[in-house]
């Protein structure tokens, strides 16, 4: 197979079923990088409320009851029950932090071998970055078939690779 930029720039670089797939593998490891990422910040947005929510409870009164939220509901609790389920939220949330930093490790360690071996195989022609899927024209596969011809087909589903040829910008 020829990865082309265009018709006027061709480029000759073999790509293999297995590289295909492993460029497949990598889009699905880069999106599932971007929903983790999303997901941490959200968290961590929501660590920060109930940080704020903690030093509020400090400075509370204990005889006054509290408003605190339970699903979609606020509930007037004692200002005890409310600093203790306070702690269990804020322990589940610190749980849920590490165990989306260790998934995020993961597919970083996944993403990392990835690249060096497709960029072993075609040096110089694949750029790998973790940005948003290229827009489906941005490049070409020729595919060749013995019993067909060749057609040209566009390729959207290669979300973290961006192709580049050398004399290109």
């Amino acid at each position: 197979m020829r990865m082309l930029e265009s018709i006027d720039d061709e480029v000759d670089a073999e790509v293999t079923f297995e590289d295909q797939q492993r460029i497949s593998k990598f889009s699905k490891f880069n999106s599932r990088m971007t929903e983790l990422e999303e997901t941490l910040e959200q968290k961590k947005q929501e660590k920060e409320v109930l940080d704020d929510l903690s030093t509020e409870l400090e400075l509370a009164d204990e005889d006054d009851p509290v408003l605190y939220k339970v699903g979609d509901a606020f509930v007037h609790i004692p200002l005890s029950d409310a600093q203790e389920l306070l702690v269990r939220d804020q322990t589940a949330l610190d749980k849920e932090l590490d165990e989306l930093r260790v998934r995020m490790e993961e597919c970083e360690n996944t993403m990392k071998d990835l690249k060096l071996v497709l960029q072993s195989k075609v040096p110089g022609h694949m750029i790998f970055k973790g940005v948003k899927p290229p827009p489906p024209s941005v490049f070409l596969v020729e595919c060749p078939n013995r019993q067909h011809g060749t057609f040209l087909e566009p390729r959207a589903s290669a979300a973290a690779l961006e192709l580049r040829f050398p004399g290109s910008a």
